[in-house]
C-alpha cells in the first residue's frame, strides 16, 4: 500500500523525488564511510560499547588471553628462567671482555592513588631468593639497623649518594605509592642469578678482595680501607628507592658478599643518564607536541573514552576527574593483574571522593615517571556530551572484568607501537639517549683497551630503556618495557686476529641483527655451544654511528645542532 502511494505521487514529482533518493543515498554512503573508520580505529573494544547503553552483564571470563597480558606485563619469575638461552655461554674463538647492562627495576606500587588499595597484598614471602636475601641483610653486621628489625628496615652503610638508603620495602606486604614490593625484589635477585650464571665465571667476579692497607698518613685506617677489584664493578642508579633496591638485589645474587658489600654506587642525575649531554630544546620541543597529539588520542573515540572512564572510576581514588588517562588506569590495573589479586567492585563509584593523606617517611621518594602519563586531557563540547552520557548509563555497582581488562590493555598497547614507529618521537628518543649511548661506548673502549672494569650496570627506569631501543633501531622492543627488563652489551675480542666484537640480548634473546647499524651482512655468525648459533657486531660500527652517523636522520651533524629549537614539526620530513 506504502509502496503504490509513493509511486504515484512519483510520477507527478518525478525530478525531486530523484534528487530525494541521490541525496538520501549520499547520507548512508557518508554514514557507513565514518562507521567503518571509527570500527578501524576502535577493533579492540568489546561489542557492548557500540549499543547505546554500556553494559556490564556479560560476564564472559578470558584467562587466557589475561594470563597473556600478565606475562607481558608483569614479567613473572616463572618466564624469566625460560628466555635466558641467548646470554653469555662459551663462543668458540672469543673471550669475554666486559658486560654493560641496562635493568629496569622490578615491580612497583602503582604511581596513582588506588581505591583500597589496603586490600592488594604485594608479599612475595614464599621465594626462596627473597629468604634468604632478607635473612641475610637483617643478620648482617654490615649493615646499618635503622629501627632496629621493624619490618626489614636495614639500609646501605657505605659513604655515598645512597648513604643510608633501605635495602628492602618498607613492609612485608603493603602496596606504598610508586615503592618497589617484593616481588620487584624476587625478580631482580632471580635475573642476578641468570647473570652469574652467564657472566661471573666469565669475567672472574667471583673471587674474593683482598684489602689493600691505606696510605700510612692516613690515621683512621679501618674506615678507609680499598679492595681490590673494586674498579672492575661500575654501578649506577637514579635516586629513587626502587632502583637503588633493584640494583642491590641483582647484584647479590651475582657477586660473592666480600664484593657486594664493598660496592660503590654512582648517582645519575637524570632518568635518561645523559650525564654531559643533557640539556635539548628540540627534545623538549617534541615531547610537548607529541604530549598534545596523545591527548587527543584516545579522547576522539567515545567508546575509548567511556571505557578508560568506567575502569578509572572504580581504581582511581581521584576527585571529580571527568576524563582519566588511560596510562594511570593500566598502572593501578597492573596491581590487580600481576599480584593476582580479586578484580573490584566499586558502588556508587562516580561518586567524588577526597584523596587520602598517605604516610610517608622523609626519606621516601616518589616517582610520577613521565612515561606512564599522559597529559591532561582536554575535550570539546561534543566528547564532553559523550562522556556525560557513558557516565550516566554506568550502573550502581561498576565491576571490572576480564573482558574490560582486555580491551584496555589492548588499546594501550595499540597506542604505545603507534607512538613507538612514530617519526618525531623516534627522534627525541634518539636526542634522549645520546648521552648514555657515548657512555657506553666509552665503557667498551675501556674494555677492549686493558682497563679493569669488566662489568658495568645501569639501573633505571622504562624510559631510559626506551630511548636507548629507539636509538639502536630497536624500535619494536621500545614500545613497552616490562618490569625487571634487561638489556647486555656482551664485549668479545677474537683470540685469532685480536679483533673486537659486541653483542645485544635483550631479556635473553639475541637481538644484534636488528640493530640499524648491524643489518644486512654487517654482523658476524658464530658457533656459541652444541648446534647454537651467535651474531656479534664490530665495534667500530658503533662508534661510527655514535660520530658520523647519529644525528643523520636530524639533518645534524652534532648534539648541539640537532638539539636546536624547532617550530616546524614536519622539518624532519
Amino acid at each position: 500500500m506504502i509502496l503504490r502511494e509513493f509511486l504515484r505521487l512519483s510520477s507527478k514529482h518525478r525530478t525531486i523525488y530523484f534528487y530525494l533518493l541521490l541525496w538520501i543515498l549520499l547520507i548512508f554512503l557518508g554514514m557507513y564511510k565514518y562507521v567503518s573508520s571509527d570500527s578501524t580505529n576502535s577493533a579492540f573494544l568489546p561489542k557492548s560499547f557500540y549499543s547505546n547503553k554500556i553494559s556490564f552483564e556479560n560476564k564472559r571470563k578470558d584467562s587466557e588471553k589475561i594470563e597473556k597480558y600478565r606475562q607481558r606485563y608483569c614479567n613473572n619469575i616463572n618466564s624469566l628462567n625460560l628466555t635466558s638461552e641467548d646470554e653469555g655461554g662459551f663462543i668458540e674463538g672469543w673471550t669475554l671482555q666486559g658486560v654493560i647492562l641496562l635493568i629496569r627495576h622490578g615491580d612497583r606500587a602503582s604511581l596513582v592513588h588506588v581505591r583500597d588499595i589496603h586490600s592488594i597484598d604485594c608479599s612475595y614471602e614464599h621465594d626462596q631468593n627473597i629468604i634468604k636475601y632478607r635473612n641475610y641483610l637483617l643478620n648482617s653486621s654490615l649493615m646499618n639497623p635503622n629501627n632496629g628489625n621493624n619490618n626489614g628496615h636495614v639500609s646501605w652503610n657505605r659513604q655515598g649518594p645512597f648513604h643510608g638508603f633501605p635495602l628492602l620495602p618498607a613492609d612485608l606486604r603493603a602496596c606504598l605509592l610508586g615503592q618497589l614490593t617484593y616481588k620487584g625484589i624476587s625478580q631482580l635477585l632471580h635475573i642476578g642469578e641468570l647473570m652469574r650464571h652467564a657472566y661471573a665465571n666469565a669475567l672472574d667476579l667471583l673471587r674474593k678482595p683482598v684489602p689493600i692497607p691505606p696510605p700510612r698518613t692516613n690515621n683512621n685506617t679501618e674506615s678507609h680501607l680499598q679492595f681490590t677489584g673494586a674498579d672492575e664493578i661500575v654501578v649506577y642508579s637514579t635516586r629513587y628507592r626502587r632502583t637503588f633496591q633493584s640494583a642491590m638485589a641483582l647484584l647479590f645474587n651475582l657477586l660473592p658478599n666480600d664484593r657486594w658489600h664493598n660496592l660503590q654506587i654512582q648517582e645519575s642525575h637524570s632518568l635518561a643518564f645523559c650525564f654531559n649531554d643533557c640539556a635539548c630544546a628540540n627534545a623538549e620541543h617534541l615531547k610537548k607536541m607529541m604530549s598534545r597529539e596523545s591527548s587527543r588520542d584516545y579522547t576522539n573515540i567515545p567508546a575509548v573514552a567511556s571505557l578508560v572512564n568506567l575502569i578509572g572510576s572504580s581504581l582511581l581514588q581521584i576527585q571529580d576527574a571527568p576524563v582519566f588517562n588511560p596510562l594511570d588506569v593500566r598502572d593501578a590495573l597492573l596491581m590487580y593483574v600481576c599480584h593476582n589479586q580479586e578484580l573490584p567492585c566499586q558502588r556508587n563509584s562516580h561518586q567524588s571522593t577526597t584523596q587520602p593523606q598517605h604516610e610517608i617517611e622523609s626519606n621516601d621518594i616518589i616517582d610520577l615517571d613521565d612515561s606512564q602519563h599522559l597529559p591532561d586531557s582536554t575535550t570539546n563540547d561534543g566528547d564532553d556530551d559523550d562522556m556525560e552520557e557513558a557516565i550516566n548509563d554506568k550502573p550502581t555497582e561498576n565491576c571490572v572484568e576480564d573482558g574490560l581488562i582486555e580491551a584496555l590493555l589492548a588499546y594501550t598497547n595499540s597506542y604505545e607501537v603507534r607512538e613507538s614507529n612514530n617519526r618525531n618521537k623516534i627522534i627525541e628518543r634518539a636526542l634522549r639517549a645520546y648521552g648514555l649511548i657515548r657512555n657506553i661506548v666509552g665503557f667498551m673502549l675501556k674494555m677492549i683497551s686493558g682497563d679493569k672494569t669488566k662489568f658495568v650496570l645501569y639501573s633505571c627506569h622504562d624510559q631510559t630503556l626506551q630511548f636507548v631501543l629507539a636509538a639502536l633501531g630497536l624500535i619494536e622492543q621500545s614500545s613497552y618495557i616490562p618490569y625487571a627488563t634487561r638489556f647486555a652489551f656482551e664485549v668479545y675480542r677474537s683470540d685469532k686476529d685480536n679483533q673486537f666484537y659486541y653483542r645485544a640480548v635483550y631479556n635473553g634473546k639475541d637481538v644484534t641483527r636488528l640493530i640499524s647499524f648491524c643489518i644486512d651482512g654487517k654482523s658476524l655468525r658464530v658457533k656459541r655451544g652444541r648446534a647454537q648459533s651467535a651474531y656479534l657486531c664490530p665495534i667500530e660500527n658503533i662508534i661510527r654511528f655514535i660520530h658520523d652517523d647519529y644525528f643523520s636522520m636530524m639533518n645534524a651533524t652534532n648534539f648541539k645542532d640537532a638539539c636546536l629549537p624547532q617550530t616546524d614539526r614536519n622539518s624532519y620530513f
